[in-house]
């Protein structure tokens, strides 16, 4: 008799302690880009195609003082910044003077094609530390 009482506490213990392990942990996977500019700005990213062509996909345009959600997704499953070794890389460029989406042209082209404003490269780290916001300028 007593080892089934040992033996249902043992359990008891197992499940309690696993289910105190499997609160759901925060999880941002969308990032915000707010444009505190007076002019609109164009918010793209690189795209390579082959035999070294590339060009400025993925275009919106973010109006002054308006923002853009980038909302990540991992092939339909929960992606989490928190827990991502992944980078988000995108530009922001001048409205007036950028590639159009079909023109692709060499890839060590992208900034005498696009009036570059500024170019980020950020990590989960640098995305969660802007409390999963970036603000341009």
């Amino acid at each position: 008799m007593r080892s089934v009482t040992y033996i249902s506490i043992g359990i008891i213990c197992v499940l309690f302690f696993s289910q105190a392990d499997c609160k759901k942990k925060e999880c941002h996977n969308k990032l915000v880009i707010y444009n505190k500019d007076s002019v609109p700005v164009i918010l793209g990213h690189k795209q390579d195609f082959r035999n070294n062509k590339c060009n400025i996909g993925g275009i919106t345009t973010i109006n002054a003082g308006d923002s853009y959600t980038i909302t990540r997704t991992n092939s339909g499953k929960r992606f989490c910044w928190e827990n991502s070794g992944e980078t988000e890389d995108f530009y922001i460029i001048d409205a007036n003077h950028y590639n159009e989406p079909t023109v692709h042209y060499s890839c060590d082209s992208i900034e005498y094609k696009n009036k570059i404003l500024k170019h980020y490269v950020l990590t989960a780290d640098d995305i969660k530390k802007n409390n999963f916001t970036i603000t341009y300028p």
